[in-house]
């Protein structure tokens, strides 16, 4: 009769199922450098291409500490504070490090996962030719240009369809960017406004250097009839090649000014009702 134990164990041989059984085992059976180190940074188990990697065999691995095979100066600092060095907030190790493979120095990858109970870890070793490092970094660069233009697409399809009006300008006050709002709200062609002096369409007062970023303040628009209006500019500032920029948020607050009025006169009438409602009662 069967048991369970070999139902389980029916596709793989004695000697192979030892060998899952064993961490060492299982290490064996994947094609990368790999080690288990404890916390003080002792190797427990290593793979052959672990050893492969480090220029020795396993047992001269299997024992020693990380540390000595590292061609880094690392005086008075244990290995364990080197995997410390290269743990992330979520338990990850990762980064490069100086191998010393005999007489030579290897610049490899450690990349790994620390358990928290313990405080050992389970390392991945790659060695980097000058190839694969030029690749590596043509593939961050090509990823890091991707996620800029992704980025650049998020913000100017921000800029293009906000409702309030966005112009930048320097230190003379001379814009150089203006969105469509802003050409909108002002009655100028967004082409027209490039180059005019942001005194042309607000006044911003006092001199905006000396204005708090991210404060509101209330200013008085100008449209290109002459027409004037009120509104809410909101400014940040920046330094680019060691020119100061400014940018703009403006509000139109024509609408929130006419309520204003109304709310006012219709006090004012409410008051009027309530006097004259108080002279009749009186003269009656």
């Amino acid at each position: 009769m069967s048991t369970s134990d070999d139902v389980e164990n029916a596709g793989s041989t004695p000697v192979e199922s030892e060998k899952l059984q064993q961490p060492e085992g299982m290490l064996n059976l994947i094609p990368a450098a790999l080690l288990m180190v404890d916390a003080l940074g002792r190797i427990g188990a290593a793979n052959p291409v672990a050893a492969q990697l480090f220029g020795v065999e396993i047992d001269a691995l299997v024992g020693s500490h990380l540390g000595a095979f590292s061609a880094e100066d690392r005086e008075d600092r244990g290995e364990a504070n080197l995997l410390d060095e290269l743990l992330t907030p979520d338990g990850y190790v990762w980064g490069s490090w100086l191998l010393a493979r005999g007489e030579e120095s290897v610049k490899v990858q450690l990349k790994g996962v620390r358990d928290s109970s313990s405080g050992g870890s389970l390392l991945m070793i790659e060695e980097r030719t000058p190839e694969q490092k030029l690749a590596h970094e043509k593939h961050a660069r090509r990823e890091a240009e991707t996620e800029l233009t992704d980025t650049r697409q998020r913000l100017a399809t921000i800029v293009e369809t906000t409702a309030d009006a966005i112009i930048s300008f320097d230190e003379l006050g001379l814009i150089d960017f203006a969105n469509p709002a802003a050409g909108a709200m002002f009655g100028f062609r967004v082409e027209d406004l490039v180059g005019e002096s942001v005194d042309r369409i607000v006044s911003i007062s006092p001199d905006p250097q000396v204005l708090i970023a991210g404060e509101s303040y209330s200013v008085t628009g100008s449209r290109s009839n002459g027409e004037q209006f009120p509104a809410q500019v909101t400014l940040s500032r920046m330094t680019l090649h060691d020119q100061r920029l400014f940018t703009a948020v403006i509000r139109d607050q024509t609408d929130v000014a006419s309520m204003e009025r109304k709310f006012i006169e219709a006090q004012r009438l409410e008051a009027a009702g309530a006097l004259a409602s108080r002279t009749t009662s009186t003269t009656s």
